[in-house]
């Protein structure tokens, strides 16, 4: 069982962090034609983009991952479709209805943006869309246990990305435009190729009685997903009332670094999930005892690694980035160590979703989401965007609290 779990892992970690290891070679040629100040507003666009799945599926996929082991083939197929066809109808006519307000949603939450820099928010919406279908395309795979097929896609695309974002950021040299064109051009790449290896697991029926429970178990899954994401992003949205373009871009930088320590935790979690689901649906007691014992070895693999980027950054940004982003190396060994409080949070909350007491979910992370608000507010103003990566240790540590406490 343990060997299954860390295969699929490895082949989710080599998903991940195959393409990410070609990033992160690839950053030290970006910073040469990227300036800090870009980073600043492609940092800005991605934060608005996180938000925009939420909004336009309404977590509406989000139960695949919980009632896939619940639904026999042919159920499964149809429950699968009538998911798709929902997100697809939903999405479409928000999509359209944020495209006419965009210029007042941009001016509400980033004031100092200028008109001239919105279309780089336009692409960051289109992207988002496609992104929304590529991630409950990701997510059915994940259920199926494919690691293997979902590493091979991964690959493939990210290589096509890259040779697009060469093109778009040194070729043609068009900056922050060109990275985030490459985004949306590779998003709708993926989509197509993660829609056709699930092929065959949709039918031309759709029920859309058989929604009653999953619409049910992600209603809560909306406010949650959105605190979420404030908890997590709040940062770069308090950031850019109070420090400059080039400090935010410093600050996206360091989490691009420290995203490795992320990827570790999140690619475990997804690997671990659908075990803990089909297990626990026979026996609990067995999942739960399985639970205690893998998430103890992992914590320590988490561990190491984080004090080996923090050893290590100042010789990674020295040696191998332009010399602009030298400071990144002090926020870096900070924002890893809010990871492994992340890496607690997630085995802690399994056993809540598999519970389906989804309701408990947006209470924690609306408290998480309060401390994060308050304390970025406080600290940035006092220590830039220092004070936001303690902020991210600090929060991250207080809603752990909160889920240990209820879950006990």
């Amino acid at each position: 069982m343990i060997n299954k779990i860390f295969v699929n892992t490895s082949y989710y970690m080599v998903a991940r962090i195959l393409p990410m290891t070609i990033g992160i070679f690839m950053l030290p040629i970006l910073s040469r034609y990227l300036s800090p100040e870009d980073y600043g507003y492609i940092g800005l666009v991605l934060s608005f983009q996180l938000f925009l799945p939420v909004i336009l599926g309404l977590r509406i996929d989000s139960s695949i991952f919980r009632f896939y082991v619940d639904f026999k083939t042919d159920h499964r197929k149809s429950y699968l479709s009538s998911i798709m066809l929902i997100v697809f109808l939903l999405a479409t006519s928000i999509l359209i209805a944020l495209l006419n307000y965009l210029p007042n949603i941009i001016g509400f939450f980033y004031p100092s943006i200028t008109e001239d820099k919105y279309p780089l928010f336009i692409l960051g919406l289109l992207t988002a869309y496609f992104n929304l279908f590529q991630g409950s395309l990701t997510n059915i795979l994940r259920a199926r246990e494919k690691a293997k097929i979902f590493m091979f896609l991964q690959i493939f695309i990210t290589i096509i990305g890259i040779l697009i974002t060469l093109i778009e950021v040194i070729i043609l040299e068009r900056g922050a435009y060109g990275l985030l064109e490459s985004s949306l051009i590779t998003s709708c790449i993926a989509f197509i190729m993660y829609q056709f290896s699930n092929l065959r697991e949709f039918s031309s029926k759709i029920n859309l009685k058989i929604l009653k429970r999953p619409i049910i178990f992600s209603i809560p899954l909306i406010p949650h997903s959105l605190f979420t994401l404030t908890f997590y992003y709040s940062d770069r949205l308090i950031l850019e009332k109070y420090v400059t373009l080039t400090m935010i871009g410093l600050y996206f930088f360091s989490s691009k670094i420290s995203d490795m320590v992320k990827l570790f935790v999140v690619e475990f979690n997804n690997s671990f999930l659908p075990h803990y689901n089909k297990t626990a649906v026979n026996n609990i007691t067995l999942a739960n005892n399985e639970l205690k014992k893998i998430s103890l070895t992992f914590i320590y693999l988490v561990s190491f690694l984080v004090i080996f980027i923090g050893l290590f950054s100042f010789e990674i940004i020295y040696i191998l980035f332009d010399e602009r982003y030298l400071e990144s190396w002090k926020i870096i060994p900070l924002l890893s160590v809010g990871y492994i409080f992340v890496c607690l949070y997630n085995f802690s909350n399994i056993h809540i979703f598999f519970q389906k007491n989804t309701k408990m979910m947006p209470i924690i992370t609306f408290l998480g989401a309060s401390v994060s608000i308050l304390l970025n507010i406080i600290l940035i103003q006092i220590y830039g965007i220092y004070g936001a990566a303690y902020t991210f240790i600090i929060s991250h540590a207080f809603i752990l609290c909160i889920t240990f406490f209820i879950v006990k």
